[in-house]
């Protein structure tokens, strides 16, 4: 697998303790002007401050600058099933492709999170805090497994989507998991792979081995899924308002398809309503923010899942940046999380 972390060179410090400098210089200047916000900007002065605070930070560093000061998965894995009690099991398929349990690993009900992170980052702390809380939520008798994949640079599309597609084959082929008992989830990026596996299903990826499958899931969750990279207005309307903007999504979107042109499954709002007439999902959830810049991409997303699969059921929180129940740096929770939990909950 490509590795978690990337070294930092001498010439990577310097730009990163400038980066944090400028960061601090735009909160300072932010916070000044935030009084003046009006509509542009977020509910709060806080939210607004630290949605300009990220937003900055990741705008001044480079991806793999930003993955060599992240915390190893690994560690924070341990550090959550010390905090939670619970033996640490580590699922390597034979491709190295990484997925950790929360809860028993012998249950038949499972909950499969992909991570978001653009692809380009590894799951955070609050990626495992969330899935923790799911898990506390749905009962003792449901797993929740948080899968990994390999990250760009060092990784582009397909790579993704192969590894996705390989670890939900071996749930159901070797692990011998019912799909009825299995629910696919994810966030932003991963909300993106969660769909690509669906579609690899229904319309095999000429690069990746077919993936038949005749019993549908129990369902999907997208938290916000990075369906699509740019080109709606929200990018514009909400670019004060959320952690993101268009000019990072750009960025981080060409890191993941490389040389690869957009295609359904790396893009998956783009495509025909019909491409989802075969979805394998019993139920599809699709949450997120009223007030974010993917907004009108998830919008459009929802209305084709629901034209073709009527269970399918799409939530807009007002006043929640992209990916709240992950973004611990802006409080995490949220009415996003409380709608996922609960749905998630009621079905398994």
């Amino acid at each position: 697998m490509a590795p978690e972390q990337t070294r930092m060179t001498w010439r990577d410090q310097v730009e990163i303790g400038v980066a944090f400098l400028r960061t601090l210089g735009v909160a300072v200047y932010t916070l000044l002007l935030s009084p003046f916000r009006g509509q542009a900007g977020a509910p709060t002065i806080t939210d607004h401050v630290k949605s300009a605070t990220i937003r900055s930070l990741i705008e001044y560093l480079t991806i793999p600058q930003i993955q060599s000061i992240q915390t190893p998965v690994e560690e924070l894995y341990i550090a959550l099933a010390q905090k939670k009690g619970f033996k640490p099991e580590t699922l390597v398929l034979p491709n190295g492709t990484k997925a950790y349990w929360i809860g028993n690993k012998n249950t038949e009900k499972i909950v499969v999170w992909f991570h978001g992170g653009a692809f380009c980052f590894p799951p955070g702390s609050g990626h495992f805090s969330f899935a923790a809380d799911i898990f506390d939520s749905a009962g003792s008798d449901v797993a929740v497994l948080l899968a990994t994949y390999d990250l760009t640079p060092h990784a582009t599309y397909p790579r993704q989507l192969t590894q996705g597609v390989e670890l939900v084959c071996h749930l159901v082929t070797v692990l011998q998991r019912k799909p009825s008992n299995i629910i696919l989830a994810g966030d932003s990026a991963g909300g993106n792979l969660t769909l690509g596996v669906l579609s690899h299903i229904s319309h095999p990826h000429p690069k990746i081995p077919p993936f038949p499958l005749f019993t549908p899931f129990r369902g999907v969750v997208l938290l916000t899924p990075w369906a699509a990279f740019s080109g709606t207005p929200s990018f514009d309307k909400n670019k004060y308002r959320d952690v993101l903007n268009e000019q990072i999504s750009i960025k981080w979107s060409q890191a993941f398809l490389g040389n690869a042109p957009p295609d359904p499954y790396n893009q998956p709002s783009t495509t025909e309503a019909e491409w989802w007439r075969d979805v394998k999902a019993e139920e599809i959830l699709v949450v997120a923010s009223a007030d974010e810049c993917l907004t009108d991409i998830v919008r459009a997303l929802g209305e084709k899942l629901k034209s073709v699969h009527p269970k399918t059921t799409t939530v807009f929180i007002p006043g929640e940046v992209h990916d709240l129940p992950i973004m611990e740096a802006m409080g995490g929770g949220g009415e996003q999380a409380r709608v996922i939990k609960s749905w998630i909950a009621s079905r398994m």
